[in-house]
């Protein structure tokens, strides 16, 4: 139903990126857009198979679908022999039915991989914590640069939890690769295309501004109480407690949500001080839709 009867567009943001895709898939040329080219470079599969079937911008509309369905399978394989079966169906259809996934699936914005690949990246390093597992959130991490503090946090649990600093790499690995991607496609590493950017003046003191420029305080106030844009009413799940059943869980379960929550409190702590905190027109808490998980969990 998600993938035949869904509407699925690309515009806005979405329209940047795929244009951008377009570029360099056609014509052999980099876009200087201020969003990543790491996810869109995922879709290309689905443009050049569309070149060849039907129309390309069918199936790169769907890309996210197929990211989802793609990270529900790994989770369940992941999961499944650290988990009970009822209660990871109930976690996997309550992530398809009644979560923000629904809607981000129908859009070709950068959200929905960021989100799956980050979580399942973490869930695998959970389980198997090498190095080489840890490039898959990282990869995840540099397609939305905003989450740089977060897989930061996420790295220094790490460190501390495995006891050795070769894990530090993790949030070095992020930082290279997000400055990596600026100066090939912008020149300079340290040019990440949001320069100057900013929001209309209204009657607030420090609206205008560019950047981080949101007063941290009403940034989280905002973003977990606001109506139409808190997390309490899109993801109630993440502010339930767990101390009940905590010690059931099995430790590498225990490991992989608490890094999940670390990640978020990183997006929070970065976007609650961006003058856009709220993602403009669109459903919901647009920057946050990896709190889904944890909140289905």
């Amino acid at each position: 139903v998600a993938l035949f009867f869904l509407h699925h567009g690309i515009g806005g943001d979405a329209g940047t990126r795929y244009d951008a895709l377009v570029q360099l898939l056609s014509w052999g040329q980099l876009s200087t857009m201020k969003y990543s080219i790491i996810g869109p470079l995922f879709s290309a599969p689905l443009w050049f198979l569309g070149k060849v079937a039907m129309d390309s911008h069918w199936g790169v509309a769907r890309f996210n679908f197929f990211v989802l369905v793609l990270g529900l399978v790994a989770l369940w394989l992941l999961l499944r022999r650290r988990m009970q079966a009822r209660t990871l169906r109930i976690f996997l259809i309550i992530l398809i039915f009644a979560s923000m996934f629904p809607f981000h699936i129908t859009e070709y914005y950068g959200e929905v991989f960021t989100a799956v690949v980050v979580a399942v990246g973490i869930a695998a390093a959970s389980q198997k914590s090498s190095l080489y597992t840890w490039l898959i959130p990282v990869i995840g991490a540099a397609n939305t640069p905003a989450s740089i503090l977060g897989m930061c946090f996420v790295s220094i649990w790490e460190v501390l939890h495995r006891r050795t600093v070769r894990y530090a790499s993790i949030a070095l690995a992020v930082v290279g690769l997000v400055m990596f991607e600026a100066w090939v496609r912008r020149g300079y590493p340290m040019i990440s295309g949001y320069e100057g950017n900013a929001g209309s003046t209204t009657l607030l003191p420090y609206s205008g501004r560019p950047g981080f420029s949101y007063p941290l305080f009403f940034g989280i106030l905002s973003i977990v109480f606001s109506f139409g844009k808190g997390l309490i009413f899109f993801t109630p799940g993440l502010f339930l407690p767990l101390k009940a059943t905590w010690q059931r869980l099995h430790p590498s379960i225990r490991h992989m949500y608490v890094q999940w929550l670390l990640f978020i409190v990183g997006l929070l702590l970065v976007y609650a001080q961006w003058w856009c905190w709220h993602g403009n027109i669109f459903w919901g808490p647009r920057f946050f839709l990896i709190a889904s998980i944890p909140a289905s969990f």
